[in-house]
């Protein structure tokens, strides 16, 4: 069966004023119609057909030469979408470089139609493969690092996938080896990607087809992997061009101001084409593109650079937000006598049948597993919701809240509620129908209401001005025992304390732009693409990383 998206042409458009009008021989890709159609049913083919991704994108140098159409070729450089309420609002018009290309429309454009219909002749064995790459320590010393890259089959179940026997490696770059150098030794790859043929028995040939469908990793690594800058740089989403400044807008238009794979491919052309390297630094910088070439393209030349390096929920969630409000807990919600009976409270507190204890908060949070953090995530909102009181809060915090609703311990609560209900969605091995299409609004819901907990901290800590500098929430650590200042008995002393707590507030305030907290506008992109969140987890990868760290020992290691 073939999927057939419809082309609108000119004769099925006149009431519509596009502008610039349609060219005679220019189609619009319908957003709406599909169909589903046996091959013995083709009748015939349109020979040419030109995709213009470059037509009325701003953000490429208009100087800069594109492909042009071929003489009688169907043009499409426009889609029409008639919206979920076709019968109130026209169609809407959108220029086709605001989307991504398919994976088939890749591979014909990089192996050509010929190579493709080799699949028709043997008998083929596709093998999807999910890549991971990342660095790791085989001891404590992180100076001395290894670049791991495993592959994970993807036809296999959830529960198959997870099994550290079906993680297998590929290479170990050594220390101080250049990542680039480490994919041109896979090279050999890139034929696997095509399709080889392989003769299984005697007289028995199939065309295997062993291509990597995703590659995975945390943040760092994935944009590395995407040919972007790091995430802290002022363009630093490998999805959008969001501002640093505005990573805590939760409404920014993704879609407008997203990137795609056609327009990635031509920004990176027009930087090459400048003559100097400041100027092709400045460019760089502008629009968060890292100056050297992703590497990945050289094994793997078919693969849309943007989707297939898809979000790691794991250490965005886990370590990421989770770590932060586990230590807003201890730092700046609880008292400090509170805090205390909080940690004897979590040592016995019931966990679920099977599931193991976690350390105690107060003097191990920073040495949490990443399966730690997931666990207290879903025990917290219980724990909180049997024992949490007016009492426990510091009174500042207290009195904002109180401004703000009639029940303070409720609202606390419900932000630890969301930030369960939205790891289940991201994590979970099974997603329901009605989690599936409220996935934006369940992730959303869970960061404003904790950015709004992080505005009431922050507030909370300039109203008091005796408040102990706490752990900044921004750093890796955990906080250690809560410690109070005895009164400042110097105006030095005290211009002091109140430059930490100045200070402590604004990382708060900082913390509401973290890269983690704008990854929730592409959580319902990427579970379109790879149908769950969870299925581009690195946890997996992160396992066979312990798996070498324990067996390092067991060897005639120095």
């Amino acid at each position: 069966m073939l999927e057939i998206q419809e082309v609108l042409l000119p004769p099925d458009l006149q009431s519509l004023d596009i502008q610039p009008p349609l060219l005679s021989n220019e189609g619009l890709l319908s957003w709406n119609k599909y169909h589903m159609v046996a091959e013995d049913n083709i009748d015939r083919q349109i020979e040419l057909v030109f995709l213009d991704y470059s037509f009325n994108d701003k953000k490429l140098d208009t100087t800069h030469l594109r492909p042009t159409a071929p003489t009688g070729a169907l043009i499409i450089r426009r889609i029409h979408d008639i919206g979920s309420s076709p019968e109130h609002f026209p169609p809407i018009i959108t220029p086709l470089c605001y989307s991504h290309p398919l994976r088939g429309e890749l591979e014909l454009e990089t192996f050509g139609r010929a190579h493709l219909e080799r699949f028709s002749q043997p008998k083929t064995i596709s093998l999807p493969l999910m890549t991971f790459i990342d660095g790791f320590g085989l001891y404590r010393n992180t100076y001395r690092t290894l670049m791991g890259m495993y592959f994970i089959f993807a036809a296999l179940s959830f529960q198959e996938c997870a099994r550290r026997a079906n993680v297998v490696p590929i290479t170990l770059g050594p220390h101080g080896s250049n990542f680039a150098d480490v994919v041109d030794a896979l090279k050999s790859l890139r034929p696997l990607d095509a399709g080889v043929e392989v003769e299984l028995r005697p007289g028995e040939s199939v065309l295997l087809c062993a291509f990597t469908m995703a590659y995975i990793g945390d943040m760092p690594q994935q944009q590395k992997n995407s040919g972007m800058k790091t995430q802290r740089a002022n363009c630093g989403c490998r999805f959008c061009f969001i501002g640093a400044d505005n990573r805590g807008d939760l409404g920014y238009d993704t879609f407008e101001n997203g990137r795609y794979h056609k327009q990635a491919v031509a920004m990176r052309d027009d930087m090459e084409g400048f003559k100097t390297k400041v100027l092709r630094d400045k460019y760089a910088t502008k629009w968060g593109i890292d100056t050297e070439e992703p590497c990945l393209v050289k094994i793997s030349p078919a693969l849309d650079i943007i989707l297939s390096r898809p979000s790691d929920p794991a250490h965005s969630e886990y370590n990421g937000l989770t770590r932060i409000m586990h230590n807003l807990l201890l730092d700046t919600i609880l008292t400090p006598a509170a805090a205390k009976s909080y940690a004897a409270t979590l040592r016995s507190f019931p966990f679920p049948p099977g599931w193991p204890h976690i350390q105690g908060p107060l003097h191990h949070l920073k040495s949490y597993s990443l399966s730690e953090h997931a666990r207290w995530s879903i025990v917290i909102p219980i724990l909180l919701r049997c024992w949490l009181q007016e009492k426990h809060i510091r009174p500042h915090l207290l009195q904002i809240f109180r401004n703000e609703t009639k029940n303070p311990v409720h609202q606390i609560i419900q932000c630890f509620v969301a930030a369960a209900t939205s790891n289940c969605v991201l994590m979970g091995n099974i997603i329901s129908k009605a989690d599936r299409e409220n996935i934006e609004s369940i992730v959303s819901d869970y960061r404003v209401k904790l950015q709004r907990l992080l505005q009431h901290v922050a507030n909370s800590l300039t109203a008091d001005s005796r408040r102990a500098r706490s752990h900044s929430v921004s750093r890796p650590a955990s906080p250690s025992p809560l410690v109070q200042y005895e009164t400042p008995e110097t105006a030095e002393q005290r211009s002091a304390v109140t430059k930490e707590v100045a200070a402590l507030a604004q990382m708060y305030i900082n913390s509401m732009k973290l890269p983690n907290m704008h990854t929730a506008l592409h959580y319902p992109m990427l579970a379109d693409e790879y149908a769950m969140p969870a299925n581009c987890n690195v946890l997996v990868g992160e396992d066979k990383h312990r798996y070498f760290k324990k067996v390092i020992y067991t060897t005639n290691h120095l």
